[in-house]
């Protein structure tokens, strides 16, 4: 075992308009329907908060759009399907580690 934290699962179809709390040193990944992850992109408010990453294939892995912290406070995150042109924005909350 790594003693790493497991990363916070966030449903994308639930999660418009809400806060979502990430303790410092733990990341998240978006939930989006399965085969759909290379149809979203993500961004931040304030990159000094919380980075985020894209879904998409590297070297035939599928990777969910994710979020890692950075430091403690607040960002809005927007997760926008590059298709359909639809978002979600949401709040992260870093929070000082367990």
């Amino acid at each position: 075992m790594s003693g790493l934290p497991a990363p916070i699962a966030i449903d994308l179809a639930r999660v418009s308009g809400t806060v979502v709390d990430i303790p410092l040193g733990n990341g998240a990944y978006i939930i989006v329907p399965e085969g759909t992850e290379s149809d979203y992109t993500t961004s931040t408010g304030d990159e000094l908060v919380a980075t985020v990453t894209d879904g998409g294939t590297v070297d035939g892995a599928v990777f969910r759009p994710g979020i890692k912290s950075v430091s403690v406070g607040s960002t809005d995150i927007t997760v926008t399907n590059r298709l359909t042109g639809t978002s979600a924005v949401f709040t992260v909350t870093i929070t000082p580690a367990r």
